[in-house]
């Protein structure tokens, strides 16, 4: 059952670590290079309806409802399933001022559908997240001009 986060400090302004969140949601594959393809199926007052296929680290086709959430010192973006047949839950992208920077967690929380055998083992969960978390770090703090 992929259930794990990971958490670091981002030394960039609150601001520019949110516009990349919600272009995440617009753009997954600069965030996520697994992404192959990735289309917007609704889009709504609260949500964003989202597909994308990642081939690697296991065959996904991701469904997932997209609500952004305002916290009492950041934001929470919560990617929730939607028809997947493997799995159910949310993955969420968590960004907190703190100090002069941000605070940035991103969550797993998938479990596996009954009768379904989980493709998707602990340590490449945890990679995926961790590496999640460092890529949009990278971008958040690369100098003005230099973010793909």
């Amino acid at each position: 059952m992929p259930s794990t986060r990971w958490t670091e400090d981002v030394d960039a302004p609150f601001d520019r670590v949110l516009d990349l969140l919600r272009d995440k949601v617009e753009n997954p594959r600069r965030y996520v290079p697994s992404v192959r393809s990735s289309r917007i199926l609704e889009r709504t007052d609260d949500h964003v309806l989202r597909e994308m296929h990642q081939p690697s680290p296991v065959d996904l086709t991701i469904r997932e409802r997209v609500t952004e959430h305002e916290l009492p010192d950041g934001v929470d973006v919560v990617f929730e399933y939607v028809d997947n047949p493997t799995y159910t839950g949310t993955f969420r992208n968590t960004a907190v001022r703190a100090g002069r920077g941000v605070e940035l967690t991103y969550a797993m929380d998938w479990s596996p559908r009954p009768g379904v055998d989980d493709p998707l083992p602990p340590d490449v969960a945890e990679a995926m997240v961790r590496d999640g978390v460092r890529q949009l770090k990278r971008l958040a703090e690369a100098p003005a001009g230099t973010r793909a």
